[in-house]
């Protein structure tokens, strides 16, 4: 398992600045794995938000670049990126359409050496 901590950025503010965000890995890197992604926001345009998670799916991964996909009931997430030693550089896209934000994180726990 892996597990990487950092900051998302979301470029409607003020709904997303530094706030939490995780992923963990629990089938290692490779096509067709698990995601896990726990997150906090501050607000949302109806008020305060609570911690929420989504599972998804690693749809992509060649190299250093990788693509995970969070599909819910009414909306899907993207999050494109790179991998660049114990680092995940991650954008975010809603429906495919436009870029939310963006999420640097660090390599927190890896059981996988």
């Amino acid at each position: 398992m892996r597990l990487y901590e950092g900051k998302l950025n979301i470029r409607t503010q003020p709904w997303g600045s530094k706030e939490f965000i995780s992923f963990s890995f629990n089938g290692g890197f490779r096509q067709g794995s698990t995601a896990y992604m726990v997150s906090q926001w501050s607000q949302d345009n109806s008020g305060p938000k609570p911690i929420y998670c989504f599972e998804g799916t690693i749809t992509k991964l060649d190299e250093n670049k990788i693509e995970i996909f969070f599909d819910e009931e009414s909306s899907f997430l993207w999050f494109n990126g790179e991998i660049r030693q114990d680092r995940l550089f991650l954008a975010m896209t809603r429906q495919g359409h436009y870029t939310l934000g963006e999420a640097m994180l660090t390599l927190a726990f890896n059981d996988e050496d």
